[in-house]
């Protein structure tokens, strides 16, 4: 290719030129959808949530929440979230939670069946649902022992801190270069931002231990105490979301909000990833 004429574009965010949501989807319909879901919420809950979002917002709806496998594009954070959140309330205002989670397994085995028709005798790949049902089915398992409903408050609240970590785990073009020094007691460095990476400082701690730097930062500076079991259940949704140790989960679940919380992110990561390869 040969380049005759360069012309520069002073006023494009640098955003626009990385993957983007499906073109038959907004940013605005998913802000909408997660702002509706936490005007729901009851005080204290509502407040830390507005107010995470505000300090955050402009990295919290661009930041994409995988590399690879799942919502890996621009405001794919902002959807996994917003998602996941849906499932969340859905669940919890269910008169039967456990039976309605499992039904959503259900579909998902639905899903699968049809990827493992469809896909070609020649075709070698990875199927999206692939080591996903028996941690689902483990969760299904751990929430009927706990015989415990979940907390809508907690639960949604959970699952809006669970990936926000990925603020500071991952960058691209156009991401804030001040995030760090807004959450911790650090001086910021330059940063050569292209596309979607792995910070190589944020890496370092993931996006776990990050949640739970911005639930404490939070709560300080909204002078919000919380009951120390409620603290220490925000907490353990943040640490053990992944489920297993071996899947990253600093922790494993060990109340029903966190086997739910779990359960609803192996669903709404999968369904993504599925509909991806559906749409190869």
């Amino acid at each position: 290719m040969t380049v005759q004429r360069v012309t520069p574009i002073y006023d494009a965010s640098p955003t626009q030129f990385l993957p983007q949501l499906p073109s038959e989807e907004s940013l605005e319909t998913y802000r909408d959808q997660l702002l509706g879901l936490i005007d729901q919420l009851d005080t204290p809950y509502r407040e830390i949530a507005l107010s995470i979002l505000r300090q955050y917002w402009a990295d919290f709806s661009t930041r994409p929440a995988a590399l690879f496998h799942h919502h890996a594009y621009i405001g794919g954070l902002l959807k996994h979230t917003a998602c996941m959140m849906t499932i969340g309330q859905g669940i919890c205002d269910s008169e039967q939670p456990y039976l309605t989670l499992l039904k959503c397994i259900q579909e998902a085995e639905a899903d699968h069946k049809n990827e493992l028709f469809q896909a070609s005798e020649r075709e070698m790949r990875q199927f999206s649902w692939d080591d996903s049902f028996d941690a689902l089915y483990q969760a299904a398992k751990g929430i009927a022992l706990l015989d415990q409903r979940p907390n809508p408050n907690e639960l949604l609240l959970g699952i809006l801190l669970h990936d926000i970590g990925k603020l500071w785990e991952y960058t691209h073009a156009g991401a804030s270069t001040d995030r760090f020094s807004r959450l911790l007691h650090v001086t910021e460095e330059e940063e050569e931002l292209a596309g979607i990476a792995l910070d190589p400082d944020g890496v370092l701690i993931g996006h776990m231990p990050y949640g739970c730097f911005v639930l404490e930062q939070t709560l300080r500076e909204e002078d919000i105490r919380l009951p120390r079991a409620v603290y220490h259940r925000l907490m353990h949704m943040v640490l053990s979301h992944h489920g297993k140790r071996e899947w990253g989960s600093s922790v494993t679940p060990q109340t029903a909000d966190a086997w739910y919380l779990h359960a609803i992110d192996l669903l709404d990561a999968r369904k993504e990833k599925w509909r991806q390869q559906q749409g190869r």
